[in-house]
């Protein structure tokens, strides 16, 4: 097989995603698709749920075994996580999967460009890169609510 058997079509990034009945999954705390995501905080250093839901064509529908890192901005790993069990059932070619890597709680010391990389079965599969961003000011203005919701 010339091409390796995950091909993620994209890439969303969230804090979490709950799975639902028929194969659906509710993505709760959604920042964006990679690789156009800036996460806003207040300030750093924090620790911060990222799960990272990738939408991938028809898989082999064996098993495999992975990891998943999170590389800061100095170039140094920050998080990993294991995938022990892989499998996405084999298919039509233009069927969708999903595979979901969530970090509970990502520790965050500094701002700037991460990157979401996976592999599987040893073989680099896919990578996307994000920003944090740390902000008092334009945190405050981004998530401020107007008191006023009269209805008249």
């Amino acid at each position: 097989m010339a091409a390796h058997f995950l091909q993620v079509k994209h890439c969303l990034i969230c804090e979490s995603v709950r799975p639902e009945p028929g194969g659906k999954a509710s993505i709760l705390g959604f920042f964006g698709v990679a690789p156009n995501v800036s996460i806003l905080v207040q300030r750093l250093p924090l620790n911060i749920p990222l799960t990272f839901l990738m939408v991938c064509g028809a898989g082999d529908g064996k098993l495999h075994s992975g990891r998943a890192t999170i590389v800061g901005p100095d170039s140094k790993e920050t998080a990993v996580a294991p995938i022990s069990e892989l499998i996405l059932p084999a298919g039509e070619p233009d069927s969708n999967g999903m595979v979901v890597v969530s970090f509970q709680a990502l520790h965050v010391p500094n701002p700037g460009k991460h990157v979401f990389n996976l592999s599987i079965d040893n073989k680099d599969t896919y990578s996307a890169s994000f920003a944090i961003l740390a902000d008092a000011d334009r945190f405050k203005a981004a998530f401020s609510f107007q008191e006023d919701f009269t209805l008249k």
